[in-house]
């Protein structure tokens, strides 16, 4: 019944009524439009003013500018990299050729005085030239001091730098190579510290370990 009741508007009067509306006259229904009436109207006001002005603050103190990447502060940048603080690459040089040039030194020596043997004999050389040894070892591990000597290190080393030591030629180029070195790169390779032969074994001392094992071997082997 209120399909049939109901009024058709004429285009003047859907104009007046709803000017929004663009659809047919016959499908205009005026209680079904009054909300988009009130929301087309409410598009279409006016603004009375502008709205007050915010941040006002931060226009006082505004960001420094800045020239680097955004990524540049992140802890995931391109231009992280991570690298070890304490970096100490060390070498372990052998010195097994020391009763070698020991036995050749002696033979030129010998060579100029007959009677050099006589006061030095070749075991007495070798016990000589190992002393020197250690010394400059200690000395060497002194300096870099990367670990503290033991007392019986110190106190070797004390009486080995109060007294003067005399070296033949060959001997004496070959210690002052024993040290740290550079590689190409400029990088230092420290040398490992060495620590002084104090064992006991079959009741004599002066042994790298008592008894020769894997971890010891290369020692007896290598260092005097």
């Amino acid at each position: 019944m209120e399909a049939e009741n109901k009024t058709v508007p004429t285009r003047a009067e859907l104009k007046k009524i709803a000017p929004w509306y663009k659809g047919k006259p016959e499908n205009f229904d005026s209680f079904k439009n009054r909300g988009e009436k009130k929301e087309v109207a409410k598009l279409k006001r006016p603004t009375p003013q502008l709205p007050p002005p915010k941040h006002i603050d931060a226009l006082k103190h505004p960001t420094p500018q800045k020239n680097e990447p955004l990524w540049a502060d992140s802890i995931f940048g391109v231009d992280v990299s991570v690298r070890e603080l304490d970096v100490n690459e060390e070498i372990a040089p052998s010195l097994a050729r020391i009763p070698e040039i020991n036995r050749e030194t002696c033979l030129n020596l010998a060579a100029d005085d007959n009677n050099i043997q006589k006061n030095v004999s070749f075991e007495m050389f070798n016990y000589y030239t190992t002393a020197v040894v250690w010394a400059r070892l200690s000395d060497i591990e002194a300096k870099r001091a990367k670990t503290s000597l033991t007392t019986t290190e110190l106190e070797y080393l004390k009486l080995m730098s109060s007294s003067e030591l005399n070296l033949p030629q060959p001997l004496y180029v070959y210690f002052k190579a024993i040290g740290h070195t550079k590689d190409c790169t400029g990088k230092t390779i420290w040398l490992q510290d060495h620590n002084l032969p104090v064992s006991v074994s079959g009741g004599r001392t002066g042994y790298h370990a008592p008894v020769i094992d894997a971890n010891s071997f290369n020692l007896f082997g290598e260092v005097p």
